[in-house]
């Protein structure tokens, strides 16, 4: 008896590991799905590492008893997942683990470990020589202990001899006195050896038809195809149907409310179990009836539609993406096609953020064919990735821009000719060039003045090629100018094409003082910058300008009489 002075010593405070255990299955679902610099990731395991100064508090360490589905403390389930797949308890028990003790410190570095040994041994194939155990043994892990059993035996109770020994004893003397075996009696066997349903049939003169089956061997064959068939039928996907059956035919908006909310959920779960072909048939399904006039009103119809823009955006395709490449076995080709195929345009900046990092080549590649069929679908969303911080992005959706001559993303083109970044300038050129809209032409001559030849050559270029005036009067500017003569002869040639294609006749009283500078007692000038003029008067063609070339035929440079040639070449 215990005096009233006396209390009765108080068990551990169970809530704190309670709050641990449920941190631990969030944690190593977030280590699944996310990556490490996620902060949906990083999230779960702060919170499971802020579970265990209380649990420190009051023990020293914590001893966790394990089943298929709960974690118990003290012989107290704590925590429990009904579903094995979804499973802490379950997938440490499956290999043998029995018990889990945690100590102090554990949550400093080696939690982290422990996470990842779980999540390597959920991904593990069927015939993998690994297991739980050899990946914990390989960690050596100093504030983690852990008890296991031979799978097969461990859990065997043990024969009772004597039992066994008694059972036989009585069996054989039942034989030996003839009396009918409980065996016998349960299938109502006559000491004769004959069973009452076969007495009863002589008694009445009934032919019995003792063929183990009665049914014709096609009939046979027919049960046991429905049998196979309704064994094989995928239930997910009927209950998906199910869903959207009820929420085209539904008129209450709270069911339909309701039914939202539970298609919100399945996406997401089931990717995470990996089933792309569900998700891509809850996307195509999604399309069906948002476009079916369903009995939705336009909140619930862009509810609905936000599921794909949803599954589209960075987080999602990141949890998309890792999925696809862990799963086991791998995802076809056509479940690839079939769900990348169902992104909405929202996804197009993700996928080029992402791109450089996917593993997978045969993934790579097919989110690589998608970039051009959603920048064709949506410009703006490739506007929008012109200004990502990734360069590579940029360039990508510069590329982009380019092929299909997206003339809405000229504004944000223009902003790029400001980058510090020349191949940035240079390629928003390029895609400004080949879009060669009046509006991108016109933001183009900016460009002529830009800090780096290549730019500067680039964009004269394109306005020789358009055949458009816009920067004529900087081109002409330039080859009066100062600077021109120092430049490179890449530069100096750029400048002369460009004003021989679009200073028409009048080109000729600029062009052939340059031609023929000089005379008597005089200093000609440079040899290329003579026959860079001789190359422009050659492009605008006139008689004029074939004259002047005509005079410098016999020139004593070589470099002049060469260029001189080919230009009256080029004009014949």
């Amino acid at each position: 008896m215990v005096s009233g002075e006396e209390e009765l010593e108080e068990g551990p405070d169970l809530e704190p590991i309670h709050n641990m255990a449920q941190a631990l299955s969030k944690a190593v679902g977030a280590k699944r799905l996310y990556m490490e610099n996620n902060p949906m990731y990083q999230k779960a395991m702060a919170r499971l590492v802020e579970t265990f100064p209380p649990i420190w508090d009051q023990q020293g360490d914590l001893e966790l008893q394990l089943t298929e589905t709960d974690i118990i403390f003290e012989q107290v389930p704590i925590y429990s997942e009904a579903k094995k797949s979804e499973s802490v308890s379950w997938v440490l028990f499956k290999d043998g683990i029995r018990s889990l003790t945690l100590y102090p410190g554990v949550e400093d570095e080696e939690l982290v470990r422990f996470l990842g040994v779980v999540n390597s041994a959920r991904a593990l194939p069927a015939d993998s020589e690994d297991d739980m155990i050899t990946l914990l043994w390989e960690e050596d892990f100093e504030n983690i202990a852990y008890e296991f059993v031979e799978l097969g035996m461990g859990d065997v109770p043990p024969i009772d001899i004597e039992t066994v020994a008694g059972s036989a004893a009585t069996q054989s003397a039942g034989k030996e006195g003839g009396s009918v075996t409980a065996k016998e009696e349960s299938e109502g066997k006559t000491a004769g050896g004959e069973t009452t349903q076969e007495v009863e049939v002589q008694e009445k003169g009934i032919e019995l038809d003792t063929r183990p089956y009665f049914l014709e061997r096609q009939e046979i064959e027919y049960l046991k195809g429905e049998i196979e068939r309704e064994y094989s039928q995928d239930l997910s996907h009927n209950v998906i149907d199910v869903l959207f059956d009820i929420m085209e035919l539904e008129a209450d908006e709270p069911a339909q409310d309701e039914l939202l909310g539970v298609l919100e959920k399945f996406v997401p779960y089931f990717l995470e179990e990996r089933d792309f072909r569900l998700v891509t048939h809850i996307l195509q399904e999604v399309e069906v009836v948002a476009a079916s006039g369903a009995t939705l009103n336009e909140g619930q119809r862009t509810r609905l539609l936000g599921i794909a823009d949803r599954l589209s955006d960075g987080n999602a395709l990141d949890l998309i993406i890792r999925a696809i490449e862990e799963a086991s076995p791998p995802a076809t080709s056509d479940e690839l096609e079939e769900l990348i195929g169902r992104f909405s345009p929202v996804a197009l900046g993700p996928i080029m953020n992402t791109l450089p990092s996917v593993k997978s080549q045969r993934l790579r590649d097919r989110l690589q064919k998608a970039v051009p069929v959603l920048a064709e679908a949506a410009p703006d969303e490739l506007t929008r990735a012109l200004s990502s911080e990734d360069k590579g992005v940029v360039h990508h959706a510069i590329e982009l821009i380019t092929e299909y001559k997206v003339a809405s993303a000229v504004p944000g083109l223009v902003g790029l000719l400001q980058s510090d970044n020349t191949g940035v300038r240079r390629a928003a050129v390029d895609a400004l060039g080949k879009i060669a809209t009046p509006g991108a032409m016109h933001e183009l001559v900016k460009a002529v003045d830009d800090a780096d030849a290549t730019v500067r050559v680039a964009a004269v270029r394109f306005f020789a090629e358009a055949k458009n005036m816009g920067a004529f009067e900087k081109i002409e500017r330039a080859l009066v100018g100062k600077h021109l003569p120092r430049a490179e002869l890449t530069e100096k040639a750029a400048f002369f094409d460009s004003y021989g294609a679009l200073a028409g006749p009048g080109g000729v009283n600029l062009l052939a003082p340059i031609l023929n500078s000089g005379g008597f007692m005089k200093k000609k000038s440079d040899p290329d910058w003579r026959a860079c003029a001789a190359n422009a008067l050659g492009k605008i063609g006139t008689e004029e300008a074939r004259d002047a070339l005509r005079s410098a035929e016999k020139d004593k440079d070589p470099v002049v009489r060469n260029a001189v040639k080919k230009a009256l070449e080029m004009e014949s």
